[in-house]
């Protein structure tokens, strides 16, 4: 529900900020109080009662000014850390809205404001993130965010790691070794901060144990954050603090909290790998320190390949997958289901876009210390079921199909639930009128379906006119004996087939002469060979 209204209100702010300003430039300040003082709040602080990140004092407002064009162009979602707190929304990308001198001013505003002593950012900075990441389609995610533009480190001598030790280890284990019994391969005096290049060029099935002391300024609680691939664990004055346990196949985030004393703090901090995939990134704040990185990277600069991490459907519970997706649109939701059927929804354009059966995903790619770009399905019998909005307000059926939603439609995604077998429902509305679109696996005489039933309600006093539904687009659609066929792999049909209308190469489900009240339309995709 947050990130819908987020969404809303941005989308309210950019509908009405062209008309504003007619007679003069807009300051930066006057900017920021159009787009981004909704949630950010006008002190730079959040908006009061909402759990917006701040921007006064942010680490993601520091150093390279790249990092915040790049979340206003694109949007960033899934979870964040400011300040120490983690925020887990969604902000929507404005870089449709803005021109590349708003952008530069509103970032220059925020830059050099609330504490902020960063220099100003110019138009031209901004047309250059504007055009190397024109073809990204997705919204950012932090992780893959700062491995391009990583947040500041802080000066050297408060990182806060000193007389530090890194003791290394070879071996292959499942689980961290009882180091007393193990014999070292190296061990080193080191000016930190904690690194991985410590293991001496090692890159698989080693381990690494580093000692040292931390800085505390006083007697406090000391929070540490930790994403490891590796096994890890972590002792802090003696006592354990967390413990990562096994090798993973992708980053596992934890957290945690020590007494610390002021002065100088003993801690001790276990690592190991199995096998080449590999990361380590952690941070501590507490007191009067704010966020310190304790190590000096989270991922491998020389790693050119991607593990295979095949996502797939486990004890009778679906797989969701959400990241870029190649062949589909921004906010792509990936979802495999029992029975080697899948299928890719996109929150941005609601509709369908692909289907494809075997195999769900491979997430090696994004799941591994450099997961950029895009992934395709990993499975066969892929099937395109064309891209833009899926569904439309339409004069007449053969009018041509939009390439957008139309700002007075107020078409809007509004999230989805999850059934028992952790399949979604995805919740969407054009207007007044709302829809509860449930994609659910079929089999029949040995060839995969998939079924959509579609819940469509009509409030009292709305409606559906010229409302349309827009099930797949393409060259190759063609009406067969029972519905319409796709490319010719597919088959689909629908339980009112007179709904069915094939208009300028979309396949269309009609809603428009629906009454008031609810009403359940469902509509079977088949493949045509098992």
């Amino acid at each position: 529900m947050l990130r819908t209204i987020i969404s809303l209100i941005l989308g309210l702010w950019a509908g009405v900020g062209t008309g504003l300003f007619a007679e003069e430039q807009p300051t930066g300040e006057q900017l920021y109080g159009l787009y981004c003082a909704a949630c950010h709040g006008p002190d730079g602080k959040g908006a009061a009662g909402a759990p917006f990140p701040p921007l006064a004092g942010s680490e993601w407002v520091r150093g390279d000014a790249r990092r915040m064009v790049s979340v206003i162009l694109h949007g960033l979602e899934e979870p964040i850390v400011v300040r120490s707190k983690t925020y887990d929304l969604q902000m929507p990308p404005q870089g449709s809205v803005l021109s590349d001198e708003q952008v530069a001013s509103i970032v220059s505003f925020v830059r050099g404001s609330w504490g902020n002593r960063e220099k100003p950012v110019s138009p031209e900075l901004v047309a250059g993130v504007r055009e190397a990441t024109k073809e990204r389609e997705g919204l950012w995610t932090a992780p893959e965010l700062l491995m391009e533009y990583p947040l500041p480190p802080l000066p050297l001598h408060r990182w806060g790691v000193h007389d530090l030790t890194a003791t290394v280890y070879e071996g292959e284990w499942e689980e961290m070794p009882d180091f007393s019994k193990l014999s070292p391969i190296s061990e080193e005096k080191e000016k930190g901060p904690i690194s991985l290049s410590h293991a001496g060029g090692r890159r698989e099935n080693f381990a690494i144990v580093w000692e040292g002391t931390m800085d505390s300024p006083g007697d406090h609680d000391s929070n540490f954050f930790a994403s490891s691939v590796g096994g890890l664990r972590f002792y802090y004055n003696g006592q354990e603090v967390f413990d990562l346990v096994g090798q993973g196949q992708h980053y596992r985030h934890t957290s945690a909290r020590a007494k610390a004393s002021r002065g100088k703090n003993t801690f001790r901090l276990e690592y190991f790998q199995k096998g080449s995939l590999g990361g380590l990134a952690m941070q501590r704040s507490g007191g009067s320190m704010g966020m310190h990185p304790l190590t000096d990277t989270d991922r491998d600069p020389d790693s050119d390949s991607f593990p295979d991490i095949l996502l797939k459907p486990e004890d009778g519970k679906s797989a969701l997958y959400r990241n870029t997706i190649e062949g589909m649109s921004p906010r792509a939701i990936t979802v495999g289901l029992e029975g080697g059927v899948n299928y890719g929804f996109s929150a941005s354009t609601l509709a369908m876009e692909l289907v494809w059966t075997g195999d769900f995903i491979n997430a090696g790619q994004h799941w591994t210390v450099r997961g950029t770009g895009a992934t395709a399905p990993a499975g066969e019998q892929v099937v395109s079921l064309g891209r833009g909005p899926g569904l439309a307000k339409l004069a007449s059926p053969g009018d041509n199909w939009p390439g957008g939603f139309h700002d007075d439609w107020e078409a809007r995604f509004e999230g989805y639930d999850l059934d028992a077998q952790n399949r979604p429902t995805f919740r969407y509305a054009i207007g007044e009128i709302s829809i509860a679109d449930s994609p659910r696996q079929q089999t029949s005489e040995g060839l995969k379906s998939l079924e959509r039933t579609f819940v469509v309600t009509v409030p009292e006093g709305a409606s559906s006119e010229g409302l349309y539904l827009r099930l797949a687009s393409g060259e190759e659609i063609a009406k067969s004996e029972n519905g319409f066929l796709i490319n010719g792999s597919m088959e689909l049909h629908a339980d009112q087939s007179a709904r069915l209308l094939l208009e300028n190469k979309s396949l269309l489900l009609s809603l428009s002469d629906l009454a008031e009240g609810q009403h359940t339309l469902s509509t079977t995709y088949t493949w045509t060979a098992p």
